[in-house]
């Protein structure tokens, strides 16, 4: 009987152990004490002997057996065990051995197994003599001198539940034992030498494949593909597989893909020429992550694998960050002025979802002529009233939609009298068109846990060519984060030691200098990989984990004794300070 172990969770963990063509599986849930069983068996009961036994989720099981199958005798069979779909696939490998013990399996196809034997066969017509002593051997795919001789069988319907679990108590019952103890002096027939079993047989464990490409890689940049339950269907395309080749007058290699194992329901496609993954009808899958193993081909029969996660989800409503009632802070503004509203930044508990963003009056119908957003990304609103805009207050309305559920955010703007002409003997008031702005919208960036990345500011540019002054706000990313305002320069350098979660945002502040001095803000989303967060912390730092942080961004922070002075209110709600401290550079922040 052999056995494997799967961690789900913390609190979530799977036993699984099989004899013959019978596997059980005990599911310990920790957190609310519940355990259950359940076991998948071979009707037919062929006469296969377990050698070991892998988990590869909590669903899917390889077990690698010796014996008859189909007709097949003395012969290495992986059994894959699903308890999502109750079906067992075997598949065939290698040539017939001898007897064989343990194995260790780390994968569908990827084992290592004892024997002993007098005579290796390498394809169905050659072979050769180890000897006429029985020589210790270890048969894998991995690095063998056999042909591999992969062959599936189809797949078979197992029996659920046949079997049951019960509780025993166990008695224990202390005895005391003497143990005597025996030297005994062998010799060796022969000198344990090198020669007499370390590469003996080198020569005769020759098994050349017409080889033509090298250095097979499946490396992928996204590994993870999520889906909804609202979602109908979903396409997921993965990095395609690489190789060398060994000539140069070689072709090129071109791939063929394919299922190499699935622990859900038949309900998803693989492209055989791009490896994309297609599921056509989603309710075929429930909440849950599956596994899937792609295996890609080469022209000369070499292959290799990659493995993904699909997890499915049920949709929820993306959300403004921190905004709570569904009620935007309100926007005040004057008439003849031009300014932009910031959007806050947009949570969602899915992943992968595309938003929209779109503004529409109280109503529902429209929205004032003089409010829109100020490019493609919709993350600003710009306000605009005219000078013969009646002033008052216009409450518009900001929807997220997700591709099936929108949330709506009301934002009141209020438009009063423009701002006082200068008085005095100027002949020209002092205007600002508006704060500065980027050419270019921002991206998100991308950073990598144990790798320093920096970011220069894209080109940015004032309407009225005023100096800009360039801040940043870095909230809690400022752990691993440094802003260089000469260089105009972020440097990142993230660690699973100073990040908690997997996104964060900064913020970049521009500040024209002009009489009429305007703001602006834009945030910059960072998105963090390779991140190894703890319990399952995905979406959000534990407390005590928040308080470190907050403790170590408030070591970092100076403290300066300035003193404020009122040195005008303007009829547009602007308040004019006069700072004094010690140190010039605390006046100058």
């Amino acid at each position: 009987m052999y056995a494997c172990y799967h961690m789900t969770s913390s609190n979530d963990d799977t036993i699984a152990f099989q004899d013959g063509p019978q596997f059980y599986r005990v599911r310990n849930n920790y957190g609310t004490s519940t355990f259950s069983g359940k076991t998948l068996h071979d009707t037919s009961a062929p006469a296969l002997m377990g050698r070991g036994l892998y988990c590869a989720s909590d669903s899917l099981f390889y077990s690698l057996m010796f014996g008859t199958y189909s007709g097949d005798a003395n012969r290495l069979i992986m059994a894959a065990a699903n308890f999502n779909t109750n079906k067992i696939t075997y598949t065939r490998y290698l040539y017939a051995a001898g007897s064989t013990i343990n194995a260790i399996v780390i994968g569908a196809k990827e084992f290592f197994v004892v024997s002993n034997a007098l005579t290796i066969d390498k394809t169905t017509s050659t072979s050769f003599s180890a000897g006429s002593f029985q020589h210790g051997v270890i048969y894998s795919p991995l690095y063998t001198c056999q042909s591999l001789d992969e062959t599936s069988y189809p797949e078979i319907s197992g029996g659920v539940d046949a079997y049951t679990f019960s509780t025993e108590t166990l008695s224990y019952t202390s005895v005391a034992m003497t143990v005597n103890i025996v030297t005994i002096t062998a010799s060796y027939t022969s000198p344990v030498v090198q020669a007499q079993f370390e590469e003996l047989y080198v020569a005769d464990c020759v098994y050349t494949p017409s080889l033509a490409y090298s250095s097979l890689q499946s490396t992928q940049s996204v590994n993870a593909f999520y889906f909804v339950t609202a979602d109908t269907t979903r396409t997921y395309s993965i990095t395609p597989f690489t190789a060398n080749k060994l000539l140069g007058a070689t072709p090129n290699p071109v791939f063929t893909y394919q299922i190499n194992s699935f622990d859900g329901p038949a309900a998803l496609t693989v492209d055989s020429t791009t490896g994309t993954i297609f599921i056509p009808v989603i309710s075929a899958l429930t909440i849950g992550t599956y596994n899937l193993v792609i295996e890609g081909k080469t022209q000369d029969c070499q292959t290799v694998q990659a493995t993904f996660t699909i997890t499915g989800e049920t949709n929820v409503g993306a959300t403004f960050d921190s905004i709570a009632g569904y009620i935007l802070p309100d926007f005040p503004t004057a008439q003849g002025v031009s300014e932009d509203y910031l959007l806050p930044y947009i949570v969602d508990a899915n992943h992968a979802q595309t938003y929209t963003v779109s503004i529409a009056d109280g109503g529902g119908l429209a929205y004032p002529s003089f409010v829109d957003f100020t490019d493609s990304t919709h993350t600003k609103i710009r306000v605009q009233p005219s000078l013969t805009t009646p002033m008052g207050d216009y409450t518009i309305l900001v929807n997220i939609n997700d591709g099936y559920i929108s949330t709506s955010y009301s934002l009141k703007i209020t438009v009063t009298a423009p701002p006082p002409t200068p008085s005095g003997n100027n002949l020209f008031a002092v205007t600002n068109i508006g704060p500065p702005y980027f050419i270019v919208p921002l991206e998100t960036l991308k950073i990598e846990i144990g790798k320093t990345a920096t970011f220069k500011l894209p080109q940015f540019i004032d309407p009225d060519n005023d100096k800009v002054i360039v801040t940043a706000l870095l909230r809690d990313a400022a752990i691993f984060t440094k802003f260089d305002d000469k260089g105009l320069q972020f440097v990142f350098n993230p660690t699973n030691e100073n990040a908690v979660k997997p996104k964060y945002q900064v913020t970049i502040v521009f500040t024209d200098q002009n009489q009429n001095s305007k703001s602006i803000q834009y945030p910059l989303y960072l998105i963090v990989n390779g991140l190894q967060l703890k319990n399952n912390l995905a979406s959000q730092a534990n407390q005590s984990d928040l308080s470190i942080l907050e403790e170590q961004v408030r070591s970092k922070l100076k403290l300066y004794k300035c003193g404020f002075k009122i040195v005008r209110v303007t009829r547009d709600s602007k308040m004019h300070l006069k700072v004094t401290c010690g140190l010039r550079a605390a006046s100058e922040l």
